[in-house]
């Protein structure tokens, strides 16, 4: 079934250019988090820290890379 795209459900529904960068800083600030942990995860894993380290040392870095992804879309964003 499809939308009547002059109701207002289409309209609200549809993806416009807010959305997607919406969308975008979300995917990139989501993907700094995972590879900022992966990588703290393998380091901790390389040099034989206890586990309760590698923890908080993932958790850390995934919020640090995270972080580090939203200033820099920030900048992105008043620069252009």
């Amino acid at each position: 079934m499809a939308l009547d795209p002059t109701s207002a459900a289409a309209y609200l529904a549809a993806a416009g250019p807010i959305t997607a960068s919406v969308e975008a800083a979300a995917a990139s600030v989501g993907a700094g988090m995972v590879l900022g942990g992966f990588v703290a995860g393998l380091m901790g894993s390389i040099f034989g820290w206890k586990r309760s380290v590698r923890e908080e040392v993932m958790i850390t870095a995934s919020s640090a890379a995270g972080l580090v992804v939203a200033i820099l879309l920030t900048v992105e964003a008043m620069m252009g």
